[in-house]
């Protein structure tokens, strides 16, 4: 169940980051949106319901949840920088997942 879980492994924290990874990762973050619309931008409404595995999240909702991911992380980098105590708080992303793709879409932000 693992490998169908996790197709890519489990993450592994790293103790020390060298500059070659770090620079490595913007470059890879800044390309993302580009590989991302050339996989999905084109996909119909119900190829956009597609998983890779029973229970897993719908393509639109992986879609979501990166775009949701990218606006906390920035908020949340916004906030640990500005403020003297930053409190990170957390949120349920299966369940915003769930409420968000019946409300909203982002992949024809995408085109």
């Amino acid at each position: 169940m693992d490998n169908i879980k996790y197709p890519i492994g489990h993450f592994e924290v790293t103790e020390e980051i060298s500059k070659n990874e770090l620079n490595q990762w913007i470059d890879e973050i800044t390309v993302f949106p580009t590989l991302l619309n050339e996989v999905v931008g084109n996909l119909n409404e119900e190829e956009q319901k597609l998983t890779y595995r029973e229970g897993a999240w719908t393509i639109k909702q992986l879609v979501h949840h990166i775009a949701d991911g990218q606006i906390n992380y920035y908020t949340r980098i916004k906030l640990a920088l500005t403020e003297d105590i930053p409190i990170i708080k957390p949120f349920e992303e299966n369940e915003w997942a769930h409420w968000w793709i019946q409300r909203f879409h982002y992949l024809h932000l995408l085109k």
